[in-house]
């Protein structure tokens, strides 16, 4: 957490260099970059090489965003984290000025864009791109309110602003039923999805389980669904990021891709009160390429079912259970049957690593 408020400046007569140059894009103020997107645009810019008739813009302030992004989970840390001066803004609103592909037709068709801008009395029209370099006459250029795994309570702020006209206090916890957030439906292109959800998917319906594809929900909808579950489990990803826009206090439980966790989550939740546990299948593995940039498996997926809902049905509980269970694997892993055990398991995965580089066809000949 970062204490104090984040940084703002206010640049008359500031230039903007869109991708593709001339020069390292940003925006710049006397041949400085000062945006702070760009890490490589810090050797400054000759002003002089643009000439005397580079074009401005209006004269309305327009606010830097950085770069733009359609990415859900994207744009919910690094876009809108410098929209935190629009909470208490007075005055005719600003553009919104950004770097990225121009057109603001791509930027509609994502929801989720346009309710986020709503809230601050915004539309996509106020966005603006550019694909050669202009004069911005007034230009505000916030630091963000959120870095990757730093926070300032600026952005708590921020989003319990745009979210809570989209759920109701009494509503909070009235739903015991546990939802699961899918990413069965998630399309291709995204970083990492599970090879094996639907065995374990099927399980937790099994048990009771509502499975929710945030995909075939409207934003609005998924914040008001999470503020009336008292339990929400799933997928490690950026629909748990939307906890933020919802009710205090949610309580959280979800599987990771590997033993680290992004720092983003624990951030997200410390900022809204969550309660939130998250856990990796003890022997997963991993396929890069393909659709997503990284497959990886939950093996066992009845099992880890089963462990979902003990915790999801004893909630209060999981603090204990975790450190007896790994108290009791640490004693395991000292004995000679657990050694025995974690050889043969790495030879499993050597065989297996060996078996999919031929069938690939890797070492043919």
């Amino acid at each position: 957490m970062i204490g104090g408020q984040p940084g703002i400046r206010r640049v008359t007569d500031a230039i903007y260099v869109p991708l593709g140059g001339p020069g390292h894009w940003g925006v710049y103020d006397g041949g400085r970059e000062i945006g702070g997107a760009n890490a490589n645009a810090g050797g400054g810019l000759d002003e002089a090489a643009f000439g005397e008739r580079l074009p401005a813009t209006d004269e309305r302030t327009h606010l830097y965003l950085g770069p733009m992004s359609a990415h859900f989970g994207h744009f919910v840390t690094d876009v809108i984290a410098r929209l935190w001066p629009l909470v208490t803004w007075h005055g005719e609103r600003p553009k919104l000025l950004y770097h990225g592909p121009s057109g603001l037709n791509q930027w509609r068709v994502h929801g989720f864009i346009s309710l986020i801008l709503a809230r601050f009395g915004l539309e996509i029209d106020d966005l603006v791109c550019h694909d050669a370099p202009h004069r911005i006459p007034n230009l505000v250029v916030p630091e963000p309110c959120f870095r990757h795994g730093r926070a300032h309570q600026e952005y708590a702020t921020l989003c319990r602003h745009v979210g809570r006209p989209f759920w109701r206090d009494d509503e909070v916890d009235t739903e015991d039923r546990p939802i699961f957030l899918s990413k069965l439906k998630l399309s291709a292109g995204s970083m990492h999805k599970p090879a094996d959800e639907e065995a374990l998917v099927e399980e937790l319906k099994r048990r009771g389980v509502e499975i929710v594809f945030p995909e075939e929900l409207s934003f609005p909808d998924q914040v008001a669904l999470l503020a009336r579950r008292r339990t929400i489990m799933g997928i490690a990803g950026s629909a748990l990021h939307t906890s933020l826009f919802s009710a205090p206090g949610r309580r959280i439980i979800a599987l990771n891709y590997w033993e680290k966790i992004n720092a983003n989550f624990p951030v997200i939740d410390r900022l809204n009160g969550n309660a939130a546990f998250y856990y990796v299948p003890s022997t997963t593995q991993y396929v890069k390429g393909g659709d997503y940039l990284l497959r990886w498996t939950i093996e066992r997926p009845a099992a880890a079912a089963v462990e979902l809902m003990e915790r999801a049905h004893d909630f209060a509980t999981i603090d204990a259970r975790d450190s007896a269970e790994d108290e009791a694997r640490d004693r395991r892993a000292r004995s000679l049957a657990g050694r025995a055990e974690s050889v043969r398991r790495t030879l499993g995965r050597c065989l297996r690593s060996i078996a999919s580089l031929l069938r690939r066809g890797r070492w043919a000949g």
